[in-house]
């Protein structure tokens, strides 16, 4: 039985509330109608929650994400970039940016980096130079294969450091996006996927067994759960949906199935141009983020129609106006979306990671508007 105390009382004015401070009645003239305290400031996690659960939040909450190439490539690195980046902008959730390619290097890529903050790591060698070579892509141990057991490491460090109040989700890119990676360029696992598909399916499987492993094991080191994302391959610019179906959701499917009854929040990123964003509405995944500035992609009001009830997340565009735009520019950007969150879940971030050559004064600009 939910024990109310009457705080403010007059005639047929009633305003109400339990002893947890999380619910408000108010009764105007006969009529009765629940909400959040209004002047209750939420956690990070409760704002997250409120919103996974069809709430609406003290405020629109925000995340955005980036990579800090000369400080990312050991656990000890990556836990101070990603705190330090925490630490400054106060988000609502932390992605762990993980080093570009910590993905592929436990099969054979190897990468230089050259210490320069804005240089992405050059690829020296990649792991599948002809059908046959799939079959080295085995299955690995995320605990001893070194740069994911690294990985496994950078998320306790961050989990310690920023403590439990913080959702905290760690990036796996989904297993067709990893043999992307794996071999010279995207016309290369085309061919493959249309000529000689049976080696690579046989190799997406173990690449598949390997990431629910270390999925499994991210969240037990204290993710959340995960930014499931699918690169440039939920795009009509690679393959098509048919293709799609056969080649990556298959194996989305084989991953989430396994790992979502073991995690409390994910986000699932549909990235690029020409996305097959309606493919992705029964995914088991709550919050979706994808490039919703781009004209062949769906805007955010389609987006809405198509996801139903999911969290949209995103509305900033990284690369014109994150970097350009002026404050007010900003600033309006902020308060169309809070519009927008009035009729649907909303959570504002960027369409993609942002640019590290960011203007930190612009991602204050926007935390602020949010806050203000």
């Amino acid at each position: 039985m939910i024990e109310f105390f009457v705080a403010f009382c007059k005639l047929n004015d009633y305003h109400m509330w339990n002893k947890s401070g999380m619910i408000v009645i108010y009764v105007n003239n006969g009529t009765c109608s629940p909400n959040r305290i209004g002047d209750k400031t939420l956690t990070h996690r409760e704002r997250i929650e409120a919103l996974l659960s069809g709430e609406k939040p003290d405020r629109m909450p925000v995340s955005f994400w980036r990579h800090f190439y000369d400080s990312e490539s050991t656990a000890e690195q990556l836990k101070t970039s990603m705190v330090r980046f925490q630490e400054e902008f106060d988000w609502d959730l932390m992605k762990i940016n993980p080093r570009a390619s910590y993905h592929m290097e436990d099969w054979g890529n190897a990468y230089e980096y050259t210490g320069n903050p804005e240089d992405k790591p050059k690829r020296l060698e990649y792991a599948v130079h002809k059908s046959k070579d799939w079959e080295k892509i085995n299955r690995l141990d995320p605990s001893k294969a070194e740069v994911l057991a690294d990985h496994l490491k950078a998320i306790r460090l961050i989990r310690k450091s920023v403590g439990d109040d913080l959702p905290v989700v760690m990036t796996v890119f989904n297993p067709i996006s990893i043999a992307g990676d794996l071999v010279k360029d995207d016309p290369f696992l085309v061919d493959q996927i249309r000529r000689d598909p049976d080696p690579l399916q046989r190799a997406l499987e173990r690449i598949t067994e390997t990431f629910i492993d270390f999925s499994k094991a991210a969240v037990a080191a204290g993710a959340d759960g995960i930014f499931f994302a699918t690169t440039q391959w939920a795009s009509t610019s690679r393959i098509t949906e048919d293709e799609y179906d056969k080649f990556g959701r298959k194996y989305d499917f084989m991953l989430l199935d396994e790992v979502m009854p073991h995690t409390k929040i994910n986000v699932l990123h549909v990235c690029d141009r020409c996305n097959m964003l309606p493919l992705f509405k029964d995914y088991p995944i709550k919050i979706v983020n994808w490039d919703m500035n781009d004209e062949t992609n769906p805007d955010a009001a389609k987006g809405a129609e198509i996801l139903k009830d999911k969290v949209i997340l995103g509305g900033v565009e990284r690369k014109g106006l994150l970097q350009k735009g002026t404050h007010a520019e900003l600033e309006a950007v902020v308060e169309k979306y809070k519009a927008f969150a009035q009729k649907h879940p909303f959570m504002l971030g960027p369409d993609c990671s942002i640019p590290v050559t960011t203007p930190d004064e612009n991602l204050r600009v926007i935390k602020a508007k949010i806050e203000h």
